[in-house]
């Protein structure tokens, strides 16, 4: 299920607050596929 968000919005607060993953998590924002979920997609 997605759930609409303000990815431009999520982006600027993980940079602001300089997180060591934030450019991950802009992929994962901006892709809407998480880390642990195409880890577990490319064993299947």
């Amino acid at each position: 299920m997605r759930v609409p968000y303000d990815v431009e919005a999520e982006v600027e607060v993980a940079q602001r607050l300089a997180t060591a993953t934030a450019d991950v998590r802009e992929v994962e924002l901006r892709t809407g596929v998480c880390r642990g979920l195409s880890a577990r997609a490319e064993e299947a």
